[in-house]
C-alpha cells in the first residue's frame, strides 16, 4: 500500500499539468454546444521549460498562412490560431501563438501590447485531422517573464464577417470590440506545481537583455545540426546611435594567422572566423566576418553568392587569451539592405582535414557540403528594434548596385562584340591584341561566390592572352563560340565540388574576370531619397525605459572628470577614443591689439563712425562704465545661452582657465576699451544629444553613455558601453557593478 502510495506522488510530481477549456466568446457569449472547443494543457518539464499541449476544432479557415511549418510567421493572428498568455504583476507577459499548419510566432512584450522582441524560435509540432487538430510547443524557461501569476488564453478562426474570436477569461458583453491584450481580464495562476522555482528565480538573463535591445544567439551545432562538444559560441547585436554592435566571444582554437596587418581582409573565410549575415525578402544581404587576430571582411550581396561590394570599412576590435578570444565590431545602419528580415550565424576553425564548419540555423543532415549561402535556411529576425530605419536603400547600397548595373551593361556590349567577331571566322579584322575571352577587370565590377577552383584547373580555361597568332588563326578558323568556353568553365566547377579536400561548396568570393553561371542581377528600383540616419535618441522597441536618470536637462556639466575613466579596458567597447580638442574660434570681425595700453579693440567701419559723433558726457560714461562691467563678467568664457543643469539640480558654472595660454590670442584681457564691442561667440549648429561638452547618460540604457566634443567647430558623439553586469553612474562618473532601475 505505502508502495503503491509512494509511486502515485512520483506520477502526480513528474506530470502536473493544468487544464483549460475555452468556452466563451470574446464577449462573454457561450460557444455552441456541438463545437469542438479549444482545450490547452501545460506541463512543465525537468529542464524548466513548460509544453503546451492544443487541441481545437479543425476548421481550415483561413487557409495554410504559407510559411515553413516550424518556423516563425510573423501577422500569424490573422489566421486560424490558438494563443497562450503568461503575465507577471509588472505587465511583462509572454504571447505564444501556434496554428494547424505548424506555424508559430513568439512575443515578448513590456507594457500593454509593447513588444520589444517577436519571432523567436519555438520548438512546434502540429498535427490535423480531418475535424480536429493538435499541437505541442516547447516554451523554454528563458522566454517567460518573471514570476508569472497571471493566464489567459484565446482562440481565433474564421474569415472577414465570419471571424470570431473566443477567449478563457473574456471582457464584459459591453466591450466595443475584442482586444486580447487587455490584461485587467486576466486571471490568476499559479505554476508552483508545474515549474516549482519559477515564482522566486530572477529574471531571466534573456529578459534582461531583451529590455535593454540586445539579442543573444549561442551556435553549438556543426552546418548540419550534429551537437559538438565545445564551447558554445555567442554572439549578440544591440542596436545604437553610431550603428548595430555586434559582440563575439567564441573558443580560441589558435589557428594560422592571416598573413596581413589588422583590418579588411579578403579571404577571412580561410581562417579562424565568425560569420552573421542579415538578409531581406528580396535576396539582398550583408555579410559580416570577423577573426581573433583583429582581421575583418564585410561584403554586400544581392542574388544568392553574388557579392556587390566588399572590404568594407569597419570599427572593430579584438582580444584573446590562451582559450578564449572576443570581438566588437560596430556595423553602421547604411550597410545593412533595407527590410531585414532573416538572418543566419555561422563558425569556422581548424586546418584541413579537420576543418570544423558551424552554424546556428544548420542545414539538414543528408546536405552534401556545407555552404553558407543557402538563404532558404536563414530564420526571421525582428530587426526593426535595431535600427531606427531600414527602410530605404542607404546610399552605400544603391552606388553598388549601379556599379552593378553598369558593369553588367558593359559586359554585355562586350560580349556581343566577340559574338561578332567569332562569326567572322578568319576574314575578321584583328587588332594585335585578341579580343579577350573574359571581361578584363575594372576598378567597378560584380564579384561572384563560386567554387574553389585549383589553379591548374583555372589554367586550362580557354585564355586567349596567352595564345600566338599561329593559334589565333586556328581558333578563329574553327569558329569556336566564348560560351562554350564559359560552358567548359562550369562543367569544371561541377567537377570540383565533389573533391572533399577543397574549400566548402560556395564558400569562397572569388573575384572572376568574368561571371560564368549565376543568377541574372535584376535591375534596381526606382531609386529612392536616401535616409539619413541622425543621432538623435530613439526609443527602443518603440518604449522609453523609465529610469532615475529620465528627466530633460540632466547632463553632465563639463569635461572634469578622472581620465582612467575612459580607459578601453574598463568597457566593453569604446566606439572611438575620443581626443580632447582646443577649437579655435573663426575670425568674424577684424581684430586689432594696440600695444600702447595692451587692449582689444574691434575696428569697423561702423564703430569708427560712432565714437566720432560719440557725445561725451557724464550720463553716457556711465553707461559705457555699467555695460563694460557687464561685458567683462561675460568675457572669460564663452557659454551657450541655455545653461544645463546637473543631476542634483545646482546650476555649475562652466568657466574654466586653461592653463598655458597666456600667449593665445583667443584669451580676452581682463581690462578693455569701454568702447570697444563683445566678441561673438562661436555659433554651433544644434545637436540632438550633446549640449555642452562632457559626459552624457544614455535616457533609454543603463550601461551606455556619451562623450561630447567639439571638432573643427561643430559637436562629435562618442558612445560607450561599460561592461556586462555594471550600469552608468553620472555621479561618479564611472562604471558600477549592478543593475539600475529600469521600471
Amino acid at each position: 500500500m505505502a508502495a503503491l502510495l509512494l509511486m502515485m506522488v512520483m506520477l502526480a510530481t513528474t506530470q502536473a499539468s493544468m487544464d483549460f477549456s475555452i468556452e466563451t466568446t470574446w464577449n462573454g457569449s457561450a460557444l455552441p454546444q456541438d463545437q469542438f472547443h479549444p482545450k490547452l494543457i501545460l506541463t512543465g518539464k525537468p529542464n524548466g521549460s513548460l509544453e503546451v499541449k492544443i487541441e481545437a476544432q479543425f476548421f481550415n479557415d483561413p487557409q495554410d498562412p504559407g510559411g515553413k511549418p516550424g518556423l516563425p510567421f510573423f501577422g500569424l493572428w490573422e489566421y486560424e490560431v490558438v494563443e497562450a498568455f503568461f503575465l507577471n504583476n509588472d505587465d511583462e507577459y509572454l504571447e505564444v501563438e501556434v496554428c494547424p499548419w505548424g506555424q508559430h510566432i513568439v512575443l515578448m512584450l513590456a507594457g500593454q501590447s509593447n513588444a520589444i522582441r517577436h519571432s523567436l524560435p519555438l520548438e512546434v509540432i502540429t498535427q490535423r485531422g480531418k475535424d480536429t487538430w493538435m499541437g505541442t510547443a516547447i516554451i523554454p524557461s528563458e522566454y517567460l517573464p518573471k514570476s508569472v501569476t497571471k493566464f489567459n488564453a484565446y482562440a481565433i478562426h474564421g474569415s472577414g464577417d465570419n471571424r470570431v474570436y473566443e477567449a478563457l477569461y473574456p471582457a464584459p458583453s459591453s466591450a466595443d470590440a475584442p482586444n486580447f491584450h487587455a490584461l485587467q481580464y486576466f486571471k490568476p495562476i499559479d505554476l508552483s506545481n508545474e515549474l516549482p522555482s519559477q515564482s522566486s528565480d530572477p529574471m531571466s538573463e534573456f529578459w534582461q537583455d531583451a529590455l535593454q535591445g540586445v539579442y543573444p544567439y549561442s551556435i553549438t551545432t556543426d552546418w548540419k545540426g550534429e551537437i559538438l562538444d565545445q564551447e558554445p559560441i555567442k554572439i549578440s547585436i544591440q542596436g545604437f546611435e553610431a550603428g548595430v554592435e555586434l559582440n563575439v566571444s567564441a573558443p580560441f582554437f589558435n589557428d594560422p594567422k592571416p598573413d596581413g596587418p589588422e583590418g579588411p581582409f579578403f579571404g577571412l573565410w580561410d581562417y579562424e572566423v565568425v560569420e552573421m549575415f542579415f538578409l531581406n525578402d528580396n535576396d539582398e544581404y550583408l555579410e559580416v566576418e570577423v577573426g581573433p587576430w583583429g582581421h575583418h571582411i564585410v561584403l554586400l550581396l544581392k542574388g544568392e553568392r553574388n557579392t556587390l561590394e566588399h572590404s568594407l570599412a569597419l570599427d572593430y576590435f579584438a582580444n584573446r587569451d590562451e582559450s578564449t578570444w572576443t570581438g566588437s565590431a560596430m556595423i553602421p545602419p547604411t550597410y545593412f539592405p533595407p527590410n531585414v528580415t532573416r538572418m543566419n550565424a555561422y563558425a569556422i576553425h581548424g586546418v584541413g582535414d579537420n576543418r570544423v564548419y558551424q552554424a546556428l540555423y544548420p542545414a539538414p543532415a543528408d546536405s552534401a557540403a556545407p555552404d553558407f549561402h543557402r538563404l532558404e535556411l536563414f530564420q526571421p529576425l525582428d530587426f526593426e528594434y535595431q535600427v531606427k530605419d531600414n527602410s530605404e536603400y542607404s546610399d552605400i547600397w544603391l552606388d553598388a548596385i549601379d556599379s552593378s548595373m553598369e558593369d553588367k551593361e558593359t559586359y554585355k556590349n562586350d560580349e556581343e562584340a566577340n559574338d561578332i567577331l567569332t562569326s567572322l571566322g578568319p576574314f575578321a579584322t584583328r587588332s594585335t591584341t585578341e579580343i579577350p575571352a573574359r571581361r578584363a577587370s575594372s576598378q567597378s565590377f560584380t564579384t561572384e561566390i563560386t567554387t574553389e577552383i585549383p589553379e591548374e584547373a583555372e589554367a586550362t580555361t580557354l585564355s586567349s592572352s596567352n595564345q600566338t597568332d599561329e593559334k589565333e588563326l586556328e581558333m578563329s578558323s574553327q569558329n569556336i563560340d566564348i560560351k562554350e568556353a564559359d560552358n567548359k568553365d562550369t562543367e569544371q566547377a561541377k567537377e570540383n565540388k565533389n573533391n572533399v579536400h577543397l574549400r566548402p561548396l560556395t564558400r569562397r568570393p572569388s573575384i572572376r574576370q568574368r561571371p560564368t553561371t549565376r543568377k541574372s542581377v535584376t535591375r534596381s528600383p526606382a531609386r529612392p531619397t536616401p535616409v539619413q540616419i541622425n543621432n538623435s535618441r530613439r526609443p527602443i522597441q518603440n518604449r522609453r525605459l523609465d529610469d532615475d536618470r529620465h528627466s530633460s536637462g540632466n547632463f553632465l556639466p563639463d569635461q572634469k572628470f578622472p581620465t582612467e575613466v575612459l580607459r578601453p579596458t574598463q568597457f566593453l567597447r569604446p566606439i572611438q577614443k575620443p581626443v580632447p580638442q582646443i577649437v579655435e574660434r573663426p575670425p568674424q570681425e577684424e581684430i586689432k591689439f594696440i600695444q600702447e595700453d595692451e587692449k582689444l579693440q574691434i575696428l569697423t567701419e561702423e564703430k569708427e563712425q560712432q565714437q566720432t559723433h560719440n557725445v561725451q558726457s557724464e550720463d553716457t560714461e556711465e553707461n559705457t562704465d555699467i555695460n563694460h562691467q557687464e561685458e567683462i563678467l561675460q568675457r572669460p568664457n564663452v557659454q551657450n545661452e541655455d545653461q544645463p543643469q546637473s543631476f542634483d539640480g545646482i546650476v555649475k558654472d562652466t568657466t574654466t582657465v586653461m592653463p598655458g595660454t597666456e600667449d593665445n590670442t583667443d584669451i580676452i584681457p581682463q581690462e578693455e576699451n569701454p568702447q570697444s564691442a563683445s566678441l561673438v561667440p562661436l555659433q554651433l549648429q544644434p545637436h540632438p544629444v550633446c549640449r555642452e561638452a562632457g559626459l552624457i547618460p544614455d535616457l533609454l540604457r543603463c550601461m551606455v553613455f556619451h562623450e561630447c566634443v567639439i571638432e573643427n567647430g561643430q559637436w562629435q558623439m562618442y558612445s560607450w558601453r561599460c561592461k556586462r553586469g555594471h550600469y552608468y553612474d553620472p555621479h561618479t562618473v564611472s562604471c558600477q557593478r549592478g543593475r539600475c532601475n529600469l521600471r
